[in-house]
């Protein structure tokens, strides 16, 4: 993302990721009911998505070519799957992060910022007392006040003063 991810804005990457992963899900949906209506496309499972690409090598090959726009939502329907499972995978990694109260600078160096704190305590301090009402109303709501981590900020400021650590 080449932007600082730390504890203030945690919270912010992580419902970007939520809502962008829902999104490009709901767009491929939306694309394979459209492929089923247009096209008469039927899809059995997860094996369809192989398939519908062996379709249409094998027409290129045998110089049956697609209709364009089933072609372009096809192309369409295997980017949003796959920004979707990017963003997924974000997503997943950051909630693990904030409920272990970690970002992923400290992660990836192995800081261990033990807090004695549960998960539940670790996933309230990121977003909020209010954080069920985040999930549904992206607004800048009030971040529980820890006072311990002024002065795990206090500490480590002094070493790491002016370098921005990206996710």
């Amino acid at each position: 993302m080449t932007v600082c991810i730390g504890y203030f804005n945690h919270r912010y990457f992580v419902m970007f990721c939520f809502y962008m992963m829902v999104g490009t899900f709901y767009g491929m949906f939306l694309i394979v009911m459209y492929l089923k209506l247009l096209f008469n496309t039927t899809f059995y499972g997860p094996q369809t998505f192989i398939t519908i690409i062996y379709d249409l090598v094998y027409g290129f090959l045998t110089e049956h070519y697609p209709n364009e726009k089933f072609l372009f939502l096809v192309i369409l329907m295997y980017c949003s799957l796959t920004a979707g499972m990017i963003a997924a995978s974000l997503w997943f990694w950051h909630v693990l992060l904030v409920i272990s109260g970690q970002t992923t600078h400290e992660a990836r160096r192995g800081i261990a910022r033990h807090t004695g704190k549960s998960y539940y305590r670790n996933f309230v301090d990121i977003f909020g007392k209010y954080w069920i009402l985040s999930v549904f109303v992206p607004a800048p709501l009030p971040m529980y006040y820890d006072p311990l981590f002024e002065d795990y900020q206090k500490r480590n400021n002094k070493k790491e003063h002016g370098e921005c650590k990206h996710d």
